[in-house]
């Protein structure tokens, strides 16, 4: 029998609960989850999952529970709209596999599927960790003043991931011991999350009363994005069709990348939503005018990290803790299960081997570089797309040729053409593919099972 590991998990949301599923497989792994909130609530609004995740998702055993409430798109209907007569120009095939659904419902269904030996703790925010060098185990420190141990950590925590805090916060503390200034400022320069510059509002719009101003609705059916010159709206079928998600987005350039300091979200209503889609088509009013209640998110980013493992290598980031991305290519909630997926495959196969006298947090932490080697690099071109995509659907002038301005109107073909490439490495998926960005998820992970096997124990 091998020594059993304990693997901390702090985050009980799409990451953290996809991580402790992929670990249940593994008898000698033992998980505990400890969540922020006091419950699992339905926060948030609906998400998109292309092949990829869902894949993951049916190897979970989780697909069967969410069938009945996802909805499988077919195409992506866009149209310029920042205009009082719009103009539906192109439609995106969803090449592969795509499926809209409500965060919730697939946060639900993880927590459903955990084994009853997996224990999940609630108002557990944590303060911070301590990694204690005589006992070999990290110690998580919470706000409520109450800690625990685990063996390895992994902070599925958020864009304002408290792991991530000390991670970063422990790294700029080793560089400045080592008389590296500069490199521990640059460590530091990613503890706190920056402004995207783009503020997203967010609601859930019932289908049926959608239906009853508008019956022939094109978004009661499929992702409809209306775009236009420095905004855009999305919105598309969630919860088996009973409702309708609703994002409208608005770009302030001078903003990007910068500190910010006011609240993250806040309430308000379709009155402020109008005011930035003044002169829209008759089609957009026709939501805004539904609106009675949403959220403005102003969209968080995580800057690039060097790692995504602390230098003890007994603790890891996922998900938006380790690189908030914007959510223009539903890569958000799909890099936190791909991230999962991948981090329980090779901790699972570094420790289920190992002899009764090996030490498993030691073989974890081999795993944990293995992460940070293979998933990295991916999520870093994902977080680049979704940025590049971002500028395509406000009609960013950096991206359009003289033609796009041409008189009479722009060059949409021209304009979807680029677009439809940026999207490319969504469909384009293939186990033999040398590009990391389209390589299967599962072709990843035997490449790191490789990695792990050939270190031999010498995984630096």
């Amino acid at each position: 029998m091998a020594p059993r590991l304990r693997v901390g998990i702090c985050g009980g949301g799409i990451g953290g609960l996809s991580l402790a599923v992929a670990l249940a497989q593994y008898p000698h792994i033992d998980v505990e989850i400890f969540e922020e909130a006091s419950e699992l609530t339905e926060v948030g609004a609906g998400i998109g999952l292309l092949a990829r995740p869902w894949k993951i998702l049916e190897k979970l055993g989780v697909d069967k529970e969410l069938r009945d409430v996802v909805c499988f798109i077919d195409r992506w209907q866009y149209r310029k709209s920042d205009q009082p007569v719009g103009i539906p120009f192109a439609a995106l095939p969803t090449e592969g596999l795509l499926v809209t659904v409500h965060r919730a419902d697939v946060q639900f269904a993880l927590a459903r599927s955990l084994p009853k030996s997996h224990r999940i703790f609630f108002s557990k925010k944590l303060s911070m960790y301590n990694e204690r060098p005589e006992s070999k185990d990290v110690e998580l420190v919470f706000e409520d003043g109450t800690s625990a141990t685990c063996d390895i950590l992994v902070g599925a925590d958020g864009v304002n991931s408290a792991t991530r805090t000390t991670l970063l916060s422990e790294r700029a503390a080793r560089l400045r011991f080592l008389g590296q200034p500069e490199e521990a400022a640059a460590a530091e320069a990613c503890i706190n999350p920056i402004f995207s510059g783009q503020i997203v509002f967010r609601a859930l719009i019932p289908a049926e009363r959608l239906r009853a101003v508008d019956a022939g609705h094109e978004g009661l059916v499929r992702p409809v994005q209306y775009v236009g010159k420095g905004a855009f709206i999305l919105v598309y079928p969630v919860s088996a069709g009973t409702n309708i998600n609703f994002v409208a987005t608005i770009f302030d350039k001078e903003r990007e990348d910068t500190e910010y300091a006011g609240p993250w979200v806040r309430n308000t209503d379709g009155e402020e939503v109008k005011k930035h889609f003044v002169g829209w088509e008759g089609g957009v009013h026709v939501l805004i005018d539904l609106l009675d209640t949403c959220l403005a998110w102003c969209i968080p980013l995580v800057r690039r990290l060097a790692s995504f493992v602390s230098d003890s290598g007994r603790v890891a980031l996922l998900g938006d803790a380790g690189h908030a991305m914007a959510p223009y290519q539903i890569t958000g909630a799909a890099s936190a299960i791909e991230d999962a997926y991948t981090l329980a495959a090779l901790l699972g196969h570094a420790t289920s081997c190992v002899s009764l006298s090996s030490v498993p947090a030691e073989r974890a932490a081999r795993a944990l570089s293995v992460y940070d080697q293979i998933r990295r690099p991916v999520v870093e071109i994902a977080a680049r797309r979704a940025k590049l995509h971002g500028r395509f659907v406000s009609f960013d002038g950096q991206l359009q040729s003289d033609s796009l301005r041409a008189a009479g109107g722009e060059d949409l073909d021209g304009w979807f053409a680029g677009m439809v490439k940026n999207w490319e490495w969504a469909w384009l998926e293939s186990a033999d593919s040398e590009d990391p960005e389209t390589r299967s998820v599962e072709s990843l992970v035997r490449e790191g099972i490789a990695l792990l096997d050939r270190a031999g124990g010498k995984l630096k």
